[in-house]
């Protein structure tokens, strides 16, 4: 199921009913919004190639035993009429005890996975990582040293989060950033010359194109475009792939390299779909020979819990262990809230740092509960990546061990409450 108003999730659930016998159908409106004189709504779907590409590939997706067996959920009515309402609340409960902000400056290293308390909040902190509480434009201030790979997910201007803002106050939200600020992060800085550049990248093609003027200012090509698709437990897409409107069930990830690196030369398109689940993997051919690239986070079926990433779920237990939380609330959490991730790769790689990136591979998984909550990336590029590379990222929200993370949210989605 996707987001939808209560009243739309009714009428959802009437017509299932209405399917099986059981009721009339129902109209089903979407709420009014303010229409805008975009290129969009003048000229056409503008997405319409990425629709295209989303479609057949999901339609290939769902031929594959993997995916049947992640994305099970038979939808009955009450699941419509639910609305992920228990979930619902755990966000916005989670949204108020989180919402002091970690002072600035605040930086931190670890070596083992520990609870670590920073003005009477509790935050659990993983194995092996390093994370500074500040902008990102103070990165000079902070760190010394290159890395191998960079992720970012900037705060890209968002007409939701601009109401979210003004309706629920910052901590909501997030302070957006425009282009031109984006542009004065000095990342060729911190980028090694081999490295490898990945930026979560909103939708719309404005401000799409004013960030390719953006990696060619800062010295660097853009090589290959990933596709997040965001589906619900039964498979299907949160919202319409296709037709003329702007909220797309799926997100775009950019890859980049110095202009002299690899990629810069040619763009390989994908020929072999490689889906790696634990320890087995499997190989299908399509018949277009599109790669198709499925990482699914496969949390508890309870929908009452936020998803969370743990990791090292042995050592965290023994940390909540001695800590003041009573032990069955510990045990039930990590059983019913530790993410399992399937490990995605696209082929066994010699020289990792020497290969070619494909292009136009589709990832999917259920989305979080938290807005704008991305998934972990690294087990999908990690076979274009040299032996233990050196990792940063910016406007990091969470922490990953043996990862450097900045941004001012860096321990908020560490926060005890999301954990447990």
């Amino acid at each position: 199921m996707g987001a939808m108003e209560d009243q739309q999730a009714e009428k959802a659930a009437q017509n299932l009913e209405a399917e099986h016998g059981l009721g009339a159908l129902q109209e089903i409106q979407q709420p009014k919004r303010k229409k805008q004189k975009t290129a969009q709504n003048m000229d056409g779907n503008e997405f319409e190639e990425e629709d295209l590409l989303i479609c057949r590939t999901l339609e290939m997706l769902k031929k594959i035993p993997e995916f049947q067996s992640h994305f099970s959920l038979k939808v009955t009515p009450d699941h419509y009429r639910l609305n992920n309402r228990t979930l619902r609340e755990s966000r916005h409960r989670f949204l108020d005890e989180s919402r002091n902000e970690v002072p600035l400056n605040t930086c931190g290293f670890s070596k083992k996975p520990h609870i670590n308390e920073i003005d009477a909040e509790k935050y659990l902190i993983p194995a092996d990582c390093q994370y500074i509480c500040d902008k990102v434009e103070n990165l000079r201030e902070h760190i010394h040293e290159t890395f191998d790979l960079i992720v970012m997910d900037p705060p890209w201007y968002n007409g939701y989060v601009k109401r979210r803002n003004k309706s629920q106050g910052k901590h909501a939200g997030y302070k957006m950033m425009g282009i031109e600020e984006i542009k004065a992060i000095a990342v060729p800085h911190f980028l090694s010359e081999s490295g490898l550049l990945v930026v979560w990248c909103t939708n719309n093609h404005k401000m799409i194109h004013q960030f390719r003027e953006c990696l060619q200012h800062w010295g660097l090509d853009l090589v290959a475009t990933w596709y997040w698709l965001k589906v619900t437990k039964a498979g299907d897409p949160v919202t319409k792939v296709q037709g003329n409107h702007g909220k797309r069930p799926y997100e775009r990830i950019l890859f980049a390299r110095r202009k002299h690196g690899v990629n810069c030369r040619r763009k390989v398109k994908n020929n072999v779909g490689k889906i790696h689940q634990n320890s087995e993997s499997s190989v299908h051919r399509s018949e277009d020979c599109n790669q198709v690239c499925v990482e699914h986070m496969n949390f508890s079926s309870h929908d009452n819990q936020v998803p969370t990433q743990v990791d090292c779920a042995s050592d965290y237990k023994e940390i909540l262990e001695h800590s003041k939380i009573d032990s069955k609330v510990q045990e039930e959490s990590l059983c019913s809230k530790k993410g399992t991730y399937s490990n995605v790769c696209c082929g066994e790689v010699e020289n990792a740092s020497d290969q070619v990136i494909p292009d136009e591979l589709v990832l999917v998984s259920v989305p979080s509960g938290i807005h704008s909550h991305k998934p972990p990336l690294y087990e999908c590029i990690k076979p274009y990546l040299s032996n233990e590379p050196r990792c940063l990222e910016l406007f990091a929200r969470y922490l990953q061990p043996g990862w450097t993370s900045v941004g001012l949210e860096v321990l908020r989605l560490q926060h005890l409450s999301f954990i447990i």
